[in-house]
């Protein structure tokens, strides 16, 4: 393989993964289509694979419970309110 040869296809090939990662970065911004009305405010890890998360949606602040199989409205605070929402009993990551 001569050297120009190898040189170009090296050239080719760096071209592309400079396009795949700006696209790629283009994406996980939010370039394309993402929610802009929406910001994590605070993440508190209960577990392994459970958390707390405050997010602002448009004006409002909803708690999220996250676990590996669900994710689940706690609470709202719109206005100066906080609207719990019906909560079933605690299950444990374990218990059937």
């Amino acid at each position: 393989m001569d050297p120009v040869r190898y040189i170009s296809g090296l050239l080719v090939v760096g071209l592309l993964l400079g396009l795949m990662v700006w696209v790629l970065r283009r994406l996980r911004r939010g370039g394309y289509g993402a929610a802009k009305h929406l910001e994590v405010l605070s993440v508190v890890g209960l577990g392994p694979r459970e958390k707390l998360v405050v997010i602002r949606f448009r004006e409002q602040e909803v708690l999220i419970g996250v676990t590996a199989h669900s994710i689940n409205r706690l609470a709202m605070h719109e206005n100066s309110t906080v609207i719990p929402t019906q909560l079933g009993p605690l299950e444990g990551p374990n218990e059937s």
